[in-house]
């Protein structure tokens, strides 16, 4: 599809792996902030993920000038005017991302494609003010988004078929890997996923049945391989139905059906506390492993010579 301009409201890390993304594949990408401090920040940030791509093998020295090329910053929101798409990752509140609508609304074109890429927030709640819902939607992306594919797209009840296909063909036109919810619920599919399986690790902690460590050892030497390569469903429907009857007949009772957050998380919210001793190496081996297995998901366009 043609380079369009896409523009990017926010200077955090959901915002700048955004732009990474966008200019990376040739997109020229307006990065919002609210002062010019913010703005720069952005920039830097953009250029230290630039940077570690270029660690990773992923980018060559001289694609990244290239792709700096196609990145700009504003402190107005009517530098936004002729962005085709725009997206948002201001703060996680209803209220600024409704504020954040209004400005949009105000500059960008009938046409452009407003976006927001809260992990949690319902569709309807953040459209509920809009004047033109028709032209909004969530497209929640996971961090970092310029390295992990999936975007999970989710309709406000004003959102057209037009649009949810507008943003299906730009993300991945930028390599992501878009999956349409039916509904608007909260958490979308992955993080009701990912706070069902921390609830279940939580309450493994609190009832004393094993510790933060061998509950990682778990999933880091079992579930977790086993689901980098196969689904979640195709392995639940590839065993014996009567298997998993009779597991999850015997097995659901015990688990935990917490509908607060658990006793290990109010514990640690008041003393400060982490679960392991994290020094300097630790943080930046973590950070490192975290974006390791997504590298391969990078996309870069930049000697791609079509217009």
């Amino acid at each position: 599809m043609p380079k369009c301009q896409v523009g990017v409201v926010g200077t955090g890390v959901m915002a700048t792996g955004t732009a990474t993304l966008l200019i990376c594949n040739r997109y020229p990408a307006v990065l919002y902030g609210r002062t010019q401090e913010s703005c720069e920040r952005g920039l830097q940030s953009v250029r230290a993920a630039l940077d570690d791509l270029i660690a990773a093998g992923v980018l060559q020295e001289s694609q990244r000038d290239k792709a700096l090329m196609y990145l700009s910053a504003t402190t107005a929101y009517e530098d936004l005017a002729g962005c085709q798409f725009v997206i948002e990752s201001a703060a996680e509140t209803i209220d600024t991302k409704r504020e954040v609508m209004a400005h949009l609304e105000a500059v960008c074109a009938p046409e452009a494609i407003l976006s927001s890429t809260t992990s949690a927030i319902s569709a309807n709640e953040i459209a509920a003010e809009m004047k033109h819902p028709e032209r909004f939607l969530v497209a929640h992306s996971w961090n970092p988004p310029h390295l992990v594919p999936l975007v999970e797209i989710v309709r406000c009840a004003a959102t057209t078929q037009e649009t949810v296909d507008r943003e299906v063909a730009l993300l991945e036109d930028l390599g992501r890997v878009p999956v349409v919810l039916k509904k608007d619920v909260p958490g979308f599919i992955g993080n009701r996923l990912h706070h069902a399986l921390f609830r279940e690790a939580e309450h493994i902690i609190d009832e004393g049945i094993a510790d933060a460590e061998d509950v990682d050892k778990t999933i880091l030497y079992s579930i977790g391989q086993r689901y980098s390569s196969i689904g979640l469903m195709e392995y639940w429907d590839h065993l014996p139905v009567t298997l998993q009857r009779n597991i999850q007949t015997y097995l659901f009772p015990h688990l935990c059906n917490a509908d607060r957050p658990s006793h290990l998380l109010d514990e640690k919210t008041a003393t400060g506390e982490d679960l392991y001793h994290w020094t300097p190496e630790r943080e930046t081996d973590y950070e490192l492993r975290k974006r390791k297995p997504f590298y391969r998901f990078a996309t870069v366009k930049l000697d791609d010579e079509e217009a």
